[in-house]
């Protein structure tokens, strides 16, 4: 497990991966600071904002291309039918190459959280602000439980790569998982907040709304930035319930992909 682990992580290096992390976090940071200058009174909020909504989205992308690229792809070349020759249980190489790409994440959080400490560093080096956010290590576990969001995002599309036949077809669906896991709940929160306007609503979508949160994770529950931007963390019992849940979701996700990549027959 631990070889084809390494064995994603060398994988997913080699693509030009590290040169457009760069690239791409230098020109969200540029943004990010361009941005900040439309709001006169709040600028390291707005930038450290733009930025942890941008690498959130970035994140999903990431994760689905190294997912496409270390297992989504060898099932269809045909490479893996060499790995799966080896004197090795099928599911090492199922959870090996999720470790790899777990592995990847995390090295590219902790990328942008550099960027990030060094954004707020610079943005709010110019103006000293009302309500100053908070940073350094709180951006730990902000991009700790992102972390979280992302091995959930990506356990579901390993669960639709052990399924499908289709390459692409985990890519989007991994895509269409993360929109519905994250706006959920607040979706949710929105329809019975104090909106009157919404009242009509709640007999005929509360209940679909309801049950999909069964059946989803509420992935919005694991983002913490208002405790950098704001100062308002979750307590300790929330915390650990929301981390529980993501790598619950996680480890069901990824037994169910090893049960069906252990009976799957290759052609």
């Amino acid at each position: 497990m631990g070889w084809h682990a390494w064995t994603a992580v060398r994988l997913g290096l080699r693509r030009r991966s590290l040169l457009f992390l760069l690239i791409l976090g230098l020109l969200v940071m540029l943004g990010a600071e361009a941005f900040s200058g439309f709001s006169g009174r709040q600028p390291a909020t707005v930038a450290m904002d733009l930025a942890l909504s941008t690498f959130r989205i970035i994140g999903v992308l990431l994760a689905l291309f190294w997912a496409q690229e270390l297992f989504f792809k060898e099932l269809e070349q045909g490479r893996l039918h060499t790995l799966l020759s080896l004197p090795r249980p099928r599911e090492h190489y199922l959870l090996g190459r999720f470790l790899g790409v777990a592995a990847l994440l995390a090295g590219t959080l902790a990328f942008f959280g550099l960027l990030l400490w060094g954004l707020g560093a610079w943005v709010a080096s110019g103006y000293n602000q009302g309500t100053p956010i908070h940073n350094g290590w709180p951006l730990v576990p902000v991009l700790a439980y992102l972390w979280l969001d992302l091995l959930t995002i990506t356990s579901f599309a390993w669960l639709m790569g052990a399924l499908s036949t289709t390459p692409m077809l985990p890519f989007g669906l991994g895509l269409a998982f993360a929109w519905a896991a994250r706006t959920l709940g607040p979706v949710v929160g929105y329809l019975y907040g104090q909106n009157d306007g919404m009242v009509g609503l709640r007999p005929t979508l509360g209940h679909w709304l309801q049950g999909l949160q069964w059946a989803l994770p509420d992935l919005s529950r694991l983002d913490l930035r208002a405790g950098i931007l704001y100062g308002q963390w979750p307590g300790a019992a929330t915390l650990l319930t929301d981390a529980g849940m993501a790598l619950g979701y996680t480890a069901i996700l990824l037994g169910l992909a090893v049960w069906r990549f252990n009976s799957r027959e290759f052609a």
